[in-house]
């Protein structure tokens, strides 16, 4: 769901792309790149939070960044944290550096699918194909 929701949110912002925006995602992505230079866990989710945050407020749809802070709420964070921590900081930026070039670098007529499959495949490499209610027992 967060995939499918994510995407109309790129598809509405780069509607209205400004440079001001650009700049603002490419100085989170900064902030993400040096904290894995410092290999600082802490700093890196917080930019990874204010990134996808930034993404869902710039679509300028109250309604959807509404939704996906209810569905994305904190122990789903928890959740997607607990499991994306396993894997290399490093590989987790370079994972963030490929999504916000997709986001920002697609057409527009593919942004939407680009971003939906972009979410499919980290799920499936994170997340091994199981469930939430799996994820959820396992913690």
């Amino acid at each position: 769901m967060r995939g499918k929701l994510e995407s109309l949110c790129v598809r509405y912002m780069r509607e209205s792309m400004t440079p001001a925006k650009e700049q603002k995602l490419n100085s989170i992505l900064a902030e993400m790149k040096a904290a894995t230079n410092e290999e600082n866990n802490e700093r890196f989710l917080e930019a990874d939070l204010l990134l996808h945050h930034t993404v869902w407020h710039f679509s300028e749809r109250e309604q959807l960044e509404r939704t996906l802070s209810n569905v994305m709420n904190a122990r789903i964070f928890l959740i997607a944290r607990t499991f994306s921590s396993r894997l290399p900081i490093r590989q987790r930026y370079r994972d963030h550096e490929k999504y916000l070039n997709i986001v920002l670098r697609t057409p527009l007529t593919r942004v939407e699918a680009a971003v939906e499959r972009h979410f499919s495949e980290l799920h499936e490499r994170i997340f091994g194909g199981h469930s939430a209610r799996q994820l959820i027992a396992s913690l």
